[in-house]
């Protein structure tokens, strides 16, 4: 926290960088140099599903890791969302749909990791967990093999290796609550 201009965070999401600062998001804080800084943390110009979810995980893990209200980490993703407005919307109804049945997703996921508790599973892999049980139970239109898929491969670029594992081992399982 910096008492000079508001509170900030700061954290490293794979290669991904971030930066929030309340003054560098108002008109006059917004410099040539956060602007740059910003699109080379890889925020900006999303365009496709996969894209649209990572967002949605950078929103999640934002959300889950500093403790930050949903309105407010929708106010800081303002500009960062997918400009296209299918794939926009598909980012948001994703992030906010995890935040509203977080409990239900939560259980779901408990009951289908085996000695495994929420809080001892990494912070990516339980958002991407999140995140495709919130498609399988709540997104009937999307296939799940392509949720399956899309997982794995987001937690094989954001997490290890062998998260992707891990998440499929746990996807797997729940697809069957899928009616």
């Amino acid at each position: 926290m910096s008492a000079k201009s508001g509170w900030e965070i700061i954290f490293r999401l794979d290669s991904w960088v971030i930066a929030i600062n309340k003054t560098a998001f108002s008109n006059e804080g917004m410099t040539a140099e956060n602007k740059t800084f910003l699109n080379n943390a890889g925020v900006i110009f999303m365009c496709t599903r996969r894209h649209s979810r990572e967002c949605a995980l950078q929103m999640l893990y934002l959300s889950d890791q500093c403790y930050i209200p949903v309105t407010e980490v929708l106010k800081m993703f303002a500009g960062s969302l997918p400009k296209s407005s299918i794939y926009r919307e598909f980012s948001l109804n994703i992030f906010k749909g995890v935040c509203e049945q977080k409990k239900i997703l939560d259980d779901a996921i408990i009951k289908n990791a085996e000695n495994w508790k929420l809080d001892r599973m990494s912070a990516v892999d339980r958002n991407i967990m999140r995140m495709s049980a919130y498609e399988i139970l709540f997104c009937p239109e999307t296939p799940i093999k392509v949720i399956i898929n899309e997982a794995v491969e987001i937690s094989k670029k954001f997490s290890t290796q062998d998260s992707g594992k891990f998440v499929n081992g746990i996807l797997d399982k729940l697809k069957l609550l899928r009616i």
